[in-house]
């Protein structure tokens, strides 16, 4: 679900930025400034055997923040569910190998990539849950994708239905059956898919397209059987959604073409396109690039945030230098700044918030990287 063209490359945002960030220098802290106190409490979910976390986190349920871990081995893979309640793992086995976790519901469903299919897991049954194999619109497991799962247990995405040609597909009622969703692109978008799913089932869809120059992707919400296209800014035609909350606030992130993702000179920034508007969320000072990975309900958005091209052949440890980031009325913040002072901590990339304002993201802890965190608003206790 990988690859290197630039308006393909972030389909599935949280993944995506823990494994292919690199090595990186020169970010500066902006936003509010640190103070000893802290506007954050943060919690170090350690470093599990997997070399690093993929993790995912469960917004709403009783301010409960799950994040899975998918610790491979040949037999199967081990779940961790962490709860805020007490912060401490739930484990679960499941018998299938190399999954890779998508996202996670407030019901604590779990949506995997695996090797041979895309993968939903629900504690609905048995001690170690219950998984479903989604099969695509050729009634084939394999050239399926998908990296969002709602409350209502839908799962929009795509299928391959020939050879280079992919159509938005959702999978309904924990079916492993797909069904295609026309969303209106015209046929010259060979590659379609759903990228994220609010729980009223609006959707942020992206369709690609060949151009002169290599590919144009675009970004649109389908609502009510309606198809608004995102605008694009000047100098970035490309874009890819990676979030959408009830108000139809859509993140996500721009791309000056579709040959050279986090290449000079191709800044890649951030968006947020809300009441049709489409604004261009900026980089922390001493930085050029930023992605976004979620929205809450808050309006409130996180990613990171870094001054280096992204290298996609780095490997998963070349985080450093990255900034993770909190964007709220109007101002992209270093989470960096808003930690106690002295905590052991450099926050390099936020992956989800919730609509309590708990965050969950990746970065170094006392110098050793591929930690998993929480942070928990101050305000909030």
């Amino acid at each position: 679900m990988k690859t290197n063209n630039v308006c393909y490359f972030s389909l599935f945002p949280v993944i995506l930025l823990l494994i292919v960030l690199p090595s990186l220098s020169g970010c500066t802290s902006h936003g509010a400034l640190a103070n000893s106190g802290g506007s954050y409490t943060v919690t170090d979910l350690g470093s599990p055997n997997i070399g690093y976390p993929e993790l995912a986190v469960s917004n709403n349920n009783n301010n409960v923040v799950a994040v899975a871990f998918a610790d491979n081995s040949q037999s199967g893979t081990n779940l961790e569910l962490w709860s805020s309640t007490s912060y401490s793992a739930t484990y679960f086995d499941i018998p299938i190998s190399d999954l890779t976790v998508m996202d996670v519901n407030d019901r604590g469903d779990v949506l995997f990539q695996g090797q041979q299919a895309m993968v939903l897991w629900s504690q609905s049954s048995g001690s170690n849950g219950n998984t479903i194999s989604l099969t695509g619109l050729n009634g084939d497991t394999m050239d399926t994708f998908a990296g969002d799962i709602n409350n209502s247990g839908i799962v929009p995405g795509g299928s391959e239905v020939s050879t280079g040609i992919t159509r938005i597909t959702e999978w309904k009622s924990y079916s492993p059956q797909a069904s295609e969703i026309d969303c209106g692109f015209p046929s010259t978008y060979t590659f379609q898919t759903a990228n994220v799913m609010n729980d009223a089932g609006d959707l942020a869809v992206w369709g690609m397209r060949k151009s002169t120059d290599g590919y144009v992707s675009r970004t649109c919400l389908f609502k009510n059987g309606k198809t608004t296209a995102v605008e694009t800014l000047p100098g970035l035609p490309c874009t890819d959604p990676n979030g959408i909350n009830s108000e139809d606030e859509i993140v996500g992130n721009m791309f000056a073409s579709a040959t050279g993702f986090g290449v000079d000179p191709h800044a890649d920034h951030a968006f947020i396109w809300r009441e049709g508007v489409n604004t261009d969320l900026g980089v922390l000072p001493g930085c050029r690039y930023s992605e976004v990975n979620n929205i809450n309900e808050e309006s409130e958005a996180v990613g990171t945030s870094y001054p280096a091209p992204i290298d996609t052949n780095s490997g998963p440890s070349q985080t450093r230098d990255a900034r993770a980031f909190l964007w709220k009325n109007g101002s992209l913040i270093d989470l960096n700044t808003l930690l106690p002072t002295n905590s052991g901590w450099v926050l390099e990339v936020a992956t989800q918030i919730n609509d309590h304002g708990q965050i969950v993201g990746l970065g170094r802890y006392n110098g050793q990287e591929g930690h998993a965190f929480v942070l928990d608003p101050k305000d909030s206790e």
